[in-house]
């Protein structure tokens, strides 16, 4: 595996967008477990200001959400357009992961 051989947990693509991101994004919870084990930001934004995090709730992965808050991600932490991450999670109907969002 890349990571093993020193590959940067936290190389991004031109839109800023790290693979912690696409993991949250695609609810790919072993893949997230993966990159925090391999000290991956967990509070890197792409170009747009969202992280890993507004992406997991924007989903609904509320598992990827608790994960990423036990390793220390800013929940209150803003997008581009003053988005937070139960902001995603509210919008787009996901009511169990914003209610997480709010207890933690």
């Amino acid at each position: 595996m890349l990571l093993e051989r020193g590959a940067d947990p936290n190389a991004a693509n031109s839109e800023g967008v790290t693979p912690l991101m696409l993991a949250a994004k695609y609810g790919h919870e072993g893949i997230v477990d993966l990159m925090i084990q391999y000290k991956a930001e967990v509070n890197m934004r792409d170009n747009l200001g969202r992280s890993a995090m507004m992406y997991a709730a924007e989903h609904g992965y509320a598992r990827i959400v608790i994960a990423l808050l036990s390793m220390g991600a800013d929940k209150n932490s803003q997008d581009n357009l003053g988005n937070t991450a139960k902001d995603y999670a509210t919008r787009f109907g996901h009511e169990s992961t914003a209610i997480i969002l709010d207890r933690n």
